[in-house]
Protein backbone atom coordinates (compact mmCIF):
# COMPACT_ATOMS: atom_id res chain seq x y z
CA UNK A 1 0.00 0.00 0.00
CA UNK A 2 1.03 3.25 -0.82
CA UNK A 3 0.48 6.79 0.54
CA UNK A 4 0.35 10.16 -0.95
CA UNK A 5 0.61 12.83 2.33
CA UNK A 6 -0.07 16.67 2.55
CA UNK A 7 1.43 17.98 5.62
CA UNK A 8 1.45 21.68 6.36
CA UNK A 9 4.14 23.50 8.42
CA UNK A 10 3.06 24.71 11.94
CA UNK A 11 5.26 28.05 11.95
CA UNK A 12 4.87 28.84 8.26
CA UNK A 13 2.05 27.70 6.83
CA UNK A 14 3.66 25.87 4.17
CA UNK A 15 2.42 22.54 2.19
CA UNK A 16 4.54 19.69 1.26
CA UNK A 17 2.99 16.49 -0.53
CA UNK A 18 5.07 13.34 -0.29
CA UNK A 19 4.42 9.55 -1.31
CA UNK A 20 5.43 6.91 0.93
CA UNK A 21 5.33 3.23 1.54
CA UNK A 22 5.80 3.89 5.17
CA UNK A 23 4.38 7.12 6.59
CA UNK A 24 5.29 6.62 10.12
CA UNK A 25 9.13 6.60 9.06
CA UNK A 26 8.59 9.53 6.63
CA UNK A 27 6.81 11.73 9.23
CA UNK A 28 9.71 10.88 11.52
CA UNK A 29 12.20 12.16 8.65
CA UNK A 30 10.52 15.45 8.15
CA UNK A 31 10.77 16.22 11.76
CA UNK A 32 14.15 15.01 12.18
CA UNK A 33 16.27 18.40 12.07
CA UNK A 34 19.29 16.52 11.87
CA UNK A 35 18.88 15.79 8.11
CA UNK A 36 19.22 19.45 7.31
CA UNK A 37 16.25 18.22 4.12
CA UNK A 38 13.92 21.07 2.53
CA UNK A 39 11.04 19.64 4.84
CA UNK A 40 13.38 18.68 8.02
CA UNK A 41 14.40 22.79 7.94
CA UNK A 42 10.34 24.14 8.02
CA UNK A 43 8.65 21.62 10.31
CA UNK A 44 7.22 21.33 12.51
CA UNK A 45 4.70 19.24 10.50
CA UNK A 46 0.90 18.63 10.83
CA UNK A 47 -0.39 15.94 9.04
CA UNK A 48 -3.60 17.20 6.71
CA UNK A 49 -4.36 14.25 4.53
CA UNK A 50 -3.65 10.69 3.10
CA UNK A 51 -4.95 8.72 0.75
CA UNK A 52 -3.98 5.31 -0.02
CA UNK A 53 -3.06 3.64 -3.03
CA UNK A 54 -2.51 0.02 -4.33
CA UNK A 55 0.01 0.96 -6.85
CA UNK A 56 3.25 3.20 -6.73
CA UNK A 57 2.29 4.18 -10.40
CA UNK A 58 -0.92 5.38 -9.10
CA UNK A 59 0.31 7.19 -5.96
CA UNK A 60 2.90 8.98 -7.87
CA UNK A 61 0.22 9.85 -10.43
CA UNK A 62 -1.77 11.56 -7.75
CA UNK A 63 1.49 12.99 -5.87
CA UNK A 64 2.17 14.68 -9.40
CA UNK A 65 -1.66 15.94 -9.55
CA UNK A 66 -1.67 17.77 -6.28
CA UNK A 67 1.21 19.16 -6.93
CA UNK A 68 0.16 20.70 -9.91
CA UNK A 69 -1.98 22.99 -7.37
CA UNK A 70 0.00 26.39 -7.48
CA UNK A 71 -1.69 28.08 -4.38
CA UNK A 72 -2.93 27.46 -1.13
CA UNK A 73 -6.51 27.79 -1.52
CA UNK A 74 -7.14 25.21 -4.24
CA UNK A 75 -5.09 22.41 -1.72
CA UNK A 76 -7.25 23.07 0.96
CA UNK A 77 -10.25 23.25 -1.10
CA UNK A 78 -8.83 19.66 -2.48
CA UNK A 79 -8.77 18.31 1.33
CA UNK A 80 -12.11 19.50 2.23
CA UNK A 81 -13.84 18.38 -0.99
CA UNK A 82 -12.18 14.78 -0.30
CA UNK A 83 -13.23 14.90 3.03
CA UNK A 84 -17.21 15.51 2.62
CA UNK A 85 -17.24 13.36 -0.31
CA UNK A 86 -15.65 10.16 1.86
CA UNK A 87 -17.92 11.41 4.54
CA UNK A 88 -21.37 10.75 3.37
CA UNK A 89 -23.71 8.24 3.97
CA UNK A 90 -21.84 7.58 7.45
Amino acid sequence: MFVVYILKSVERGEFYIGCTKDLARRLREHGDPSRKSWASTRGPWKLLHEERFSSLAEAMRHEKYLKSFKNRGRIQDYIAGWRSSTSRGS
